[in-house]
């Protein structure tokens, strides 16, 4: 799943420096460099140990930087003797080197080395501040700030006064001063990128009616404009997580982690990760039982059933107020001991990464609620590619890794143990695999919310639509259909409107915060995620004054300003609890308004419109699953030549669009070509933008009420622009003709699948009350009519699942030919039509059955005294002299027609003569005994089998009882 492309190799960056300073005599073939820090402006420090020009044939310590933008080296400092550096740091003047034995050195010149005598048993840690403090610029006197980090004692600021010396260089002019920032602390972490302190500490807190100490986590944020205090609290926290207190009689085992930015306690490994947008998550592997609520969850180091020991890791979501837990399951004891979990941001989500094991890339960012997590198991290897030049032993041996930062590549891995470092991607086409091999929905849905809103990559999306209609019956089409029409919609609003407003938005079809269970095919669990609320809330820390200019200040803090996003979203969530709209609710309020006219006032929906969205899902389903086929590989086929359509979204490019590798778009049987959005359902389409505008009304500030509307509105145009986009790609991928052909022409097993797949894009769309476009359901009739059998096309006209459009009607009575079979089936289609509108088509069709129905009509409407219809009149009066036979004529092989309403498949013949039975009833209906009054008879099966005689001897009995 991941792609390792070597960005950093310490033998290849730093060898030409390091031959250089030996002699020539004196060169050492196994010598190697050593990292062993980083500074905020990106330059590495690393140290190597080797023979000098000064030292003879004493091996001495030198210690060397390198600036990868510039890609320039230089010796910063050569020590007399050999040493053992396992950190330092620099001031960013390159005046003063740190190490953690721990001592300084002056560099410009190098004159001087002053020995802090700071000796401890515990890790010690220094780390130089960057920016703009007191000092710094060209002024004769300057200062520079060190952090010293005493392990389980305290955490304290030297203030390093310094002063030129000439043109020579610059060096210490008095003793440091130090002041205590912290005390005790059990962890704490650097971020030299945006310079910010966390620590965890414990504190005293009255819990069940006992004092105990509990575990904080505290983020501190360095600014250079504030004089008295460099440092603001910008949260704290009380942790449900069990960290173990600090004492300093206790010991401590640290790893050999030379470029670590935290403390690297080998029985804790935590880190915290940041976005700019308020996403905090502090990542803790799990070495023992997980305590939370009050309750052990039992998941330590005992073995399974199978013989496996359950690891466990929890990422707390500081900005959701919860906590992600992960039980996976390793092989033996020995590795879940020895293996050491690594974190990392990527993509705004969460990598969890243990070479050899899994790969897990969690969804837990600020703008959305934790759900979509790809969790990718059974990894043997790493992905790495060619470029990295490693093989595949390489990170798969459980080595250390940590974070190496890039200008170019951002944070990127970096493996200690060879020195080298690799840029982190997705491999696409493992993701595809993982898409096609997974085997619950849950990853296959996250996979393609991933790749929709987080890469938007449409090629590969298209791909996995692609694989998605291999098993187009499958049950899992539909929930795959959902996810990409929310998901596309959501990543089309996504940079035109603000945060504020796009929290408002749906960008999944599931419940989030629901957990997660991977299984394999084996129904062997893989991992399980599930989430607990963290019991304290944050404490958000108060700005200090700065005393400086507040409109520069303003300007600093709104690059990356983590305590105000963090802060506005804590407002959001606690004061106005906001909710994403729920397009659902829409289609569940059509159906009301269809069921229950009278408990709404009236509205410009018309209720002929007002049809239930998914009617007919048990039919579908009932139906589908008689015709699901398995392991049939699809692929696409020529797409037409037809009408082309741009597809408008923000993320839109000519090399990765919407419409990639997708052909044109083909022309709808009565689609209005001058308009870009001509709306199927307007009634479906309006309903949602009202919803949508009195939901967003709720939370929105006062000053944007007047765009809510427009907002609306042109949320409800991306739906429409992602639902044929949809379409579109089905299309693509299942057609088999190079254009929509006649009903008449006969269809094959392809034309079956395209039609299961409208089917089911037709039961998502109105479920989620997404708008179509004009000519789609006479297309889908047109296609339904082509591939079922004429009985069941029927059954779905009669469920609402197929809708008989007047341009549909039109298609059947011109592109079907005139005989007996196809009269009965344009007949059987019209009588499911008003009546009105069946006259109306009879006209219009000019076919001679129509001149015998006309005729019917009009002699029923004279003998029951109703109003003739006057096209039935006119229609009637212009066959005067024409043959109105009992049959029909024209070479139609004699079929009878009787009333439409009335009318049913085979029950009619040529002996039926429908003016007389229209007598009948008006008969039975002036006299109701007129039945009992008529000599009785043997009654034969067939009603259409008339005895003329028996009627002429009673029409004339009737006559005379009148006189």
């Amino acid at each position: 799943m991941l792609k390792f492309t070597c960005c950093f190799d310490i033998s290849k960056e730093f060898e030409h420096l390091i031959r250089a300073t030996q002699n020539e005599q004196n060169v050492n073939p196994e010598l190697s460099a050593t990292v062993v820090g980083q500074e905020k402006d990106g330059i590495v420090l690393y140290t190597w140990d080797s023979k000098s020009q000064f030292s003879g044939d004493i091996e001495v310590t030198h210690v060397g930087i390198y600036d990868p933008v510039k890609q320039t080296n230089k010796v910063l400092f050569i020590h007399d003797k050999k040493l053992t550096i396992v950190g330092a740091s620099i001031n960013q003047e390159h005046s003063l080197l740190g190490t953690y034995k721990v001592f300084l050195a002056e560099l410009q010149p190098q004159n001087n080395v002053f020995n802090l005598n700071i000796q401890r048993q515990r890790y010690v840690k220094v780390q130089f501040l960057y920016g703009q403090y007191r000092g710094f610029g060209e002024t004769a006197y300057k200062e520079s700030h060190m952090l010293v980090f005493l392990h389980k004692e305290a955490i304290g600021l030297y203030h390093i006064a310094m002063a030129r010396m000439g043109d020579k260089g610059i060096m210490m002019s008095g003793q440091p001063k130090t002041e205590i920032c912290f005390g005790k602390f059990a962890w704490a972490q650097w971020d030299m990128h945006l310079q910010r302190l966390y620590i965890i500490h414990h504190k005293k807190e009255n819990l069940h009616g006992m004092e105990q100490a509990v575990p904080v986590l505290a983020g501190f944020q360095f600014q250079a404009h504030m004089l008295e205090h460099p440092f603001e609290l910008m949260f704290d926290v009380i942790l449900d997580l069990p960290i173990p207190q600090a004492k300093k009689s206790s010991s401590s085992t640290y790893l050999d982690l030379r470029l670590s930015h935290s403390i690297p306690d080998a029985n804790m490994n935590l880190l915290v990760l940041s976005l700019p947008n308020g996403t905090v998550c502090l990542c803790h592997q799990q070495t023992g039982g997980f305590k939370s609520g009050g309750r052990k969850k039992h998941h330590d180091n005992t073995r399974t059933a199978t013989g496996e020991v359950p690891l466990q890791y929890s990422v707390c979501m500081i900005h959701h107020g919860s906590i992600l837990q992960c039980v996976v399951p390793v092989a033996t004891q020995a590795n879940a001991a020895k293996n050491r979990i690594f974190f990392t941001m990527h993509n705004e989500c969460v990598l969890v990464f243990l070479p050899g094991h899994f790969v897990h890339l969690l969804n837990v960012s600020l703008e959305y609620e934790p759900s979509h997590h790809i969790l990718f198991h059974d990894v043997a290897y790493p992905d790495l590619t060619e470029e990295a030049g490693v093989e595949k032993t390489s990170l798969s041996k459980g080595g250390l890794l940590t974070h190496l930062y890039r200008e170019k590549s951002g944070f990127c891995l970096f493996e200690s143990s060879e020195g080298k470092g690799y840029k982190l991607s997705i491999n696409k086409e493992c993701l595809q695999r993982m898409f096609t091999d997974c085997y619950t929905n849950s990853t296959k849905m996250a996979i393609l919310n991933y790749v929709i809103i987080k890469t938007k990559d449409w090629g590969v999306v298209k791909q996995l639509i692609e694989y998605m209609c291999n098993d187009i019956a499958s049950p899992e089409v539909e929930l795959l259909m959902e996810e990409f029409l929310i998901a596309s919609t959501y990543s089309a609003m996504r940079r035109q409107i603000e945060r504020d407003q796009l929290q408002l938005l749906p960008f999944t079809s599931i419940d989030t915060a629901r957990g997660q269970l991977e299984k394999n095919h084996n129904n062997h669990k893989l991992a399980q995620v599930t989430y607990f609320p963290m019991k304290h809330n944050v404490n958000m820390g108060r700005r200090h004054s700065s005393g400086g200019d507040s409109g520069q200040r303003a300007r600093k803090l709104s690059v990356d300003d983590l305590p105000e996003s963090l802060s506005r979203h804590f407002k959001i969530k606690q004061q106005l609890q906001v909710s994403r709209f729920d397009p659902r609710s829409v289609s569940r309020l059509l159906h009301a308004m269809r069921d229950r006219p009278e408990d709404f006032q009236k509205s410009s929906l018309s209720e002929n419109h007002l049809q239930e969205p998914g009617r007919g899902r048990r039919v579908l389903k009932t139906l589908s699953m008689k015709f699901r086929k398995l392991n049939e590989v699809l692929t696409p086929k020529v797409p037409i030549k037809a009408k082309s359509v741009t597809i408008i979204t923000p993320e839109s490019t000519r090399q990765n669009s919407p419409e990639t590798g997708v052909g044109n778009m083909p022309v709808l049987p009565g689609e209005e070509k001058e308009e870009e959005f001509v709306y199927e359902d307007q009634p479906t389409a309006s309903t949602t933008t009202q919803q949508l505008s009195q939901h967003m009304s709720k939370y929105l500030k006062q000053d944007v009420q007047g765009k809510i509307q427009n907002l609306a509105s042109e949320y409800v145009s991306c739906q429409f622009i992602q639902s044929k986009q949809l379409f579109h790609m089905l299309w693509s991928i299942l057609n088999t003709q190079e254009k929509i052909v006649h009903l008449d022409t006969p269809s094959c097993l392809k034309d079956y699948e395209l039609f299961q797949a409208m089917e089911r894009y037709l039961m998502v769309t109105q479920d989620l009350a997404f708008p179509l476009w004009k000519g789609f359901h006479t297309f889908f009739t047109g296609l339904a009519f082509r591939c079922l059998d004429f009985s069941l096309f029927l059954q779905y006209v009669d469920s609402g699942i197929l809708t008989l459009t007047p341009t549909f009607v039109e298609q059947v009575l011109t592109e079907l030919e005139d005989n007996r079979e196809t009269d009965r089936i344009k007949f059987q289609i019209l009588s499911k039509l008003p009546k009105e509108e069946s006259v109306q088509y009879f006209i219009k069709s000019g076919h001679p059955c129509s001149k015998t129905f006309l005729a019917e009509q009009y002699v029923q409407a004279t003998l029951l005294d109703d109003p003739v219809p006057r096209s039935a009149r006119s229609s009637a009066s212009s066959f005067e002299g024409d043959d109105l036979s009992m049959t029909s004529s024209g070479g139609a092989g004699g079929l009878s027609i009787g009333s439409v309403d009335s009318m049913e498949v085979g029950t009619y013949t040529q002996q039926t003569f429908p003016p007389l039975s229209t007598l009948l009833k008006l008969l039975e209906t002036k006299d109701p005994e007129f039945k009992n009054k008529m000599p009785r008879r043997e009654m034969t099966s067939n009603v259409n089998q008339v005895d003329k005689m028996f009627i002429e001897s009673t029409a004339t009995m009737y006559r005379s009882m009148q006189q």
